[in-house]
């Protein structure tokens, strides 16, 4: 029995994929490296020491830890202003806060800029549990910031749908 939802942020609520794109883009050129796409690719969700290990196999002697603090303030400078919403996500919201479903979201960015996002989209009030990638130990793709927010909402993670990237799955029994 599904009792409630956990929500990723960029991908999944959010068109920011594109512009954190963007802004990878900008930064490479800025600092004279080549951008890949498995590059973006890889570092889709990620943040902290395991960004920064990304980074440092694509760009060997990058600064990577100066580079994310660049990435997430432009990021969150551009957002601050308008968050791109993916095509049919408040109609599921409504949706699921009609039939009084407990929501939560479940990032691998940072606290401040998730919290930004989900105010400037004007969504924050759906969701009882936030939760960000600095609040775990391992970022994604391992679940522990799905555990922790199942927990949160005070929910064995099997009765929890969790939604991410594109994709929607069930936890494991």
């Amino acid at each position: 029995m599904i009792n409630a939802v956990i929500f990723d942020m960029d991908g999944v609520l959010f068109d920011t994929e594109l512009v954190f794109d963007q802004i990878w883009t900008m930064l490479a050129k800025k600092y004279g490296y080549v951008i890949q796409q498995q590059m973006l690719d890889n570092l889709r969700g990620t943040s902290g020491k395991r960004m920064a290990n990304i980074i440092e196999s694509y760009w060997k002697d990058a600064d990577s830890f100066l580079i994310i603090d660049e990435l997430f303030a432009n990021a969150k400078a551009y957002l601050s202003q308008k968050v791109p919403l993916k095509p049919g996500v408040c109609e599921l919201i409504d949706f699921l806060w009609q039939h009084k479903m407990p929501m939560a979201v479940a990032s691998g960015s940072f606290k401040d800029l998730v919290l930004s996002n989900l105010k400037v989209s004007g969504l924050i009030h759906y969701f009882q549990v936030i939760s960000s990638g600095d609040e775990v130990s391992s970022g994604k793709p391992e679940p522990d910031i799905f555990l922790l927010t199942a927990k949160r909402l005070c929910q064995k993670p099997q009765n929890v749908l969790q939604h991410f990237r594109a994709r929607t799955s069930h936890y494991p029994k």
